[in-house]
């Protein structure tokens, strides 16, 4: 079959779009033929042919909407969708696609924001105000019939299904992780040897890590603080930031030094990485990670296949892989809440999950066997 992806930034580095970027090579061995339309583009040795559909660069908070808008009027003045046989984009980008795979639901991240953040920042204002923009193309997508919705993980789904008024299913495809990168390490190994001792930890030192490129404020970094703020500080905690450009750790540095000085020499930060994520995550003892919105957080689901336990709040996709009291445990929104449970647990002490628990999470090599199931089922349908 010929497939078209069309999507904003087609790459490995992307969390939307890395599960379809590793499964190219195992859709061309099934027999598909993969072309890409996108503003951003990773080559990839087995991509038929890419599409270019350029973006405004600046001003920054209009590059998004701006694909949006060009990649659907490129349909609408020169039908480019002719001759494919699967269309597929994700968070209702493209009008035009017949398979929708959905990695958020941004109504429903508006309605958290205004229950438990208020935006006040110009970052923050624009997040917001962008996901109401995203929304309206959301429910344009939800409302029609001739497309096929698929959701990350089964909150997200129900999430859609309620705006769907059940008109049809909305399938679950779970992301997927690359398991020859993440999986159980000795926790005795050299390299984690060695940057616990870069970092200057004693063996007695229980290590969170927080993993983010972005968006720290949704994925609950400030509420972090707050619940170790509230910490003794003679318990033996340290927090290991990991990824983040160089302005946010800046901005990350600034903040602390201000309003969270009794826990600034226990946070240590490991800059922007293209690799080596693993070790690092590796070198601690634990992913706490309080977001108040995901869809199925790949972080989670790397720290889970790695043994390292879990601490998250009850966001969409946590139940694809957390299991209470297993391999980690629950947290509330509030950073008094928080504080009380990683008091209890660094009292007893953090140990790994042995064996890991993988949860619903699936390897690349099953992703591309799903997706092909989906497409080949879609193409069924359409010649009914």
């Amino acid at each position: 079959m010929k497939i078209l992806f069309v999507e904003h930034d087609f790459s490995s580095k992307n969390c939307t779009t890395k599960g379809l970027y590793f499964a190219v090579s195992d859709l061309k061995k099934m027999g598909h033929e993969i072309t890409v339309m996108s503003d951003t583009y990773e080559e990839h040795p087995d991509v038929f042919k890419h599409i270019s559909c350029g973006a405004l660069k600046r001003p920054w908070f209009l590059r998004y909407l701006s694909f949006i808008l060009h990649a659907n009027w490129k349909q609408l003045r020169g039908n480019i969708i002719d001759g494919y046989d699967i269309v597929h984009t994700s968070n209702g980008l493209f009008l035009f696609a017949n398979i929708s795979t959905f990695h958020f639901s941004e109504w429903d991240w508006v309605k958290t924001q205004c229950q438990y953040l208020k935006p006040k920042t110009g970052r923050a204002l624009y997040e917001f105000f962008s996901s109401i923009v995203a929304s309206a193309v959301d429910f344009i997508q939800l409302k029609r019939k001739n497309i096929k919705l698929v959701a990350v993980s089964d909150s997200i789904a129900e999430l859609l299904q309620k705006k769907t008024n059940s008109l049809y299913e909305v399938g679950v495809l779970p992301n997927a992780v690359d398991g020859s990168k993440f999986g159980v390490l000795s926790s005795l190994d050299a390299s984690r040897a060695e940057i616990r001792t870069q970092f200057g930890f004693i063996d007695t030192d229980q290590v969170f890590c927080f993993c983010a490129n972005g968006t720290h404020r949704r994925k609950g970094f400030w509420l972090m603080l707050d619940a170790l703020k509230l910490l003794n500080s003679e318990l033996p905690f340290k927090l290991m930031v990991i990824g983040g450009s160089n302005g946010t750790l800046e901005h990350i540095r600034s903040e602390i030094q201000k309003n969270y000085p009794n826990i600034e020499e226990k946070v240590v930060y490991t800059g922007q990485l293209d690799d080596g994520v693993a070790d690092y995550m590796n070198a601690c003892e634990a992913l706490l990670f309080p977001s108040y919105f995901e869809a199925f957080s790949l972080v989670e689901i790397e720290a889970s296949r790695m043994g390292l336990p879990l601490y998250l709040t009850r966001h969409n996709g946590s139940e694809m892989i957390l299991e209470d009291n297993k391999n980690g445990r629950y947290l509330p929104f509030d950073a008094k809440g928080i504080s009380v449970i990683l008091t209890e647990e660094l009292e007893v002490g953090i140990q790994r999950v042995s064996p890991p628990v993988y949860g619903r999470a699936l390897e690349m090599g099953e992703y591309g066997k799903a997706l092909d199931t989906l497409y080949k089922n879609i193409a069924t349908q359409q010649k009914l």
